[in-house]
């Protein structure tokens, strides 16, 4: 297993692009050996940057692994009609730099906390997860966080849901190291149990099935027909690119 990077950034001459430069690469340091995976390879590009402001600091990070039977891998698609929904890992109040920020004009200065030692426990929680139970479908939770990740999986197996969550923070904060996974119904207690005696929280949020996108918050519900969620999803670029 190894990780190669791409990093892009402005001009180094400059001290805050430098000094975004230097804390990036301290990042991916701090992270690849904090869960033993060496960064071979990368190349770096400075001076991205017009007289008009310089690009976002961008980092890439690529990894690569083993998977030892193909045939094995999980997929993100939902596969079956009431099964369970399962969110794995700790939502927090974190939405610095999330798409629901960008949309709202939210301002938030907690950026997501990453942790690698946490990481690597919860990863390896769910490898051992997945060789005990059969579990249908994975999907980490990153830009958009619930709300998006549960979207994407309907879109790609043309499967509608139901979760059910208690605020809007665990529907759209970008917290690190979460993952929804698919069960089938008859299991997904013991999948909960099984994640929670590891150190590893987990509950059950809802259902797959229909064909419509349903979220509950309390008292409100937000329906949405799968057919326009996959129009959005596949036509979303049309607006920018004519």
């Amino acid at each position: 297993h190894s990780f190669v990077d791409c990093l892009n950034f402005g001009n180094p001459e400059k001290p805050d692009r430098m000094g975004e430069f230097v804390e990036s690469v301290r990042a991916l340091g701090w992270m690849s050996k904090g869960f033993g995976i060496p960064v071979v390879s990368g190349n770096v590009s400075f001076y991205n940057e017009t007289p008009f402001g310089s690009v976002s600091p961008t980092p890439t990070v690529i990894g690569v692994g083993i998977v030892e039977d193909v045939r094995n891998a999980i997929s993100v698609d939902f596969k079956r009609d009431n099964s369970a929904i399962i969110l794995v890992g700790e939502t927090n109040d974190e939405f610095g730099g999330s798409l629901y920020s960008k949309i709202t004009g939210l301002r938030s200065a907690k950026v997501p906390r990453t942790d690698p030692e946490k990481l690597k426990k919860y990863s390896e929680s769910l490898l051992s997860l997945f060789n005990e139970f059969e579990i249908l479908s994975c999907h980490d939770l990153s830009l958009g966080g619930l709300a998006v990740a549960v979207a994407e999986m309907s879109v790609a197996s043309q499967k509608g849901f139901e979760i059910e969550v208690n605020s809007f923070v665990e529907l759209f904060s970008e917290s690190n190291t979460r993952w929804v996974i698919e069960a089938k119904e008859k299991d997904a207690e013991d999948v909960v149990s099984y994640l929670n005696a590891k150190g590893v929280k987990a509950k059950v949020i809802g259902f797959v099935g229909g064909d419509v996108l349903v979220y509950k918050l309390n008292k409100e519900v937000a329906r949405i027909d799968l057919s326009e969620a996959d129009n959005a999803w596949r036509l979303g670029l049309s607006r920018y690119m004519g």
